[in-house]
């Protein structure tokens, strides 16, 4: 074949076909990367890559081979080109849903997304031992015995200084109620009145507990501490009464 007897696929012909562009408005396609195919050529090729898998014998490989990855990559970011698919939404049922098509005329889902929650260890650690003080304060929380809980409807409380406490677990348990000398929140302890050690050169120390392991039966209140307690026991209240009919709300409904 000759130079000038050579198919010029970016001219007037389909490089699909080789049929020369029609006058017909719509007749041919500009995709975004600059490629021009006539209108029926790509509609075949759409119809022969289905999900399912089932085109047409024999056209699906010729078809695939002439339209490159680029190509078919542009074909699906031209949105133009996807709402002008031979009435999709009507032939979906019949011929199967296209690819492209799905691909771009899905609703965008815009999910919830907290960027401060992971499931990573190693990122958990790092903020747990990076913790600044107030942060700290919260983590260094004790549970309170059962007859401040029933006292005061608070389940527990960030321990401070001078509150008396009884450890529950681990080598101490069990002991005698003391008294929280020291707050200690860069190693995550407290330091509690009896609970002490003897060194080799025989001094004593006080030995670190976590506020997790012990109980607090008695409280230093202050003004600051009572509101706390207020508001805590407030904010149980409206969770317990959270989904419960009352008696005046059943009345109104049986109204």
């Amino acid at each position: 074949m000759s130079e000038g007897e050579s198919k010029d696929s970016s001219g007037s012909e389909c490089p699909v076909c080789y049929e020369k562009f029609r006058d017909l408005e719509g007749a041919s396609r500009t995709l975004s990367c600059g490629h021009v195919f006539c209108h029926d050529c790509l509609v075949k090729y759409l119809l022969s890559t289905r999900v399912d898998g089932q085109g047409a014998p024999g056209q699906t490989q010729a078809l695939s081979f002439l339209f490159s990855f680029k190509l078919r990559a542009s074909l699906a970011l031209d949105l133009g080109l996807a709402r002008a698919l031979v009435n999709l939404q009507n032939r979906k049922q019949r011929v199967g849903l296209f690819p492209l098509a799905a691909i771009v005329g899905a609703p965008a889902v815009k999910m919830k997304f907290n960027p401060f929650v992971t499931s990573d260890r190693s990122k958990n650690r790092k903020r747990h031992f990076n913790a600044p003080s107030h942060i700290r304060r919260k983590i260094m929380s004790s549970p309170l015995s059962k007859e401040l809980r029933q006292k005061y409807n608070v389940r527990s409380m960030p321990i401070r200084k001078d509150d008396e406490v009884q450890v529950v677990r681990g080598h101490y348990k069990g002991q005698q109620i003391g008294k929280v000398v020291q707050v200690y929140r860069k190693k995550y302890v407290i330091y509690i009145e009896r609970v002490q050690r003897e060194k080799a050169n025989g001094t004593t120390v006080h030995v670190g507990i976590h506020p997790s392991k012990v109980v607090i039966t008695r409280l230093k209140l202050d003004k600051d501490r009572k509101k706390i307690l207020e508001r805590k026991a407030k904010s149980r209240q409206v969770g317990k009464e959270k989904g419960k009919y009352k008696e005046e709300t059943i009345e109104k409904m049986q109204e």
